[in-house]
C-alpha cells in the first residue's frame, strides 16, 4: 500500500496494513487489485504456522 492509494481504501484496510506489518515485518501486509467492471481482490499476508492435527495422549491405555 502506498500513500496515493490511502484515501481509496480508508482508514480500516490501512490500519490492519499497518498492524500485520508491525507484527510480521515488511514482506507482509494488504494488498488491493481492482480493475473497473470487473471486480476487485484483496490478498492479506501473513506468515503461515504449523499446527498439530492429532495430539498424542500420553495417558491412553
Amino acid at each position: 500500500m502506498n500513500a496515493s492509494s490511502e484515501s481509496e481504501t480508508g482508514f480500516g484496510i490501512r490500519n490492519i496494513h499497518q498492524r500485520v506489518q508491525l507484527q510480521y515485518g515488511e514482506e507482509y501486509g494488504v494488498s488491493i487489485f481492482s480493475r473497473k467492471g470487473v471486480g476487485t481482490t484483496v490478498n492479506i499476508r501473513i506468515p503461515a504456522r504449523k499446527r498439530r492435527l492429532f495430539v498424542e495422549d500420553d495417558q491412553a491405555s
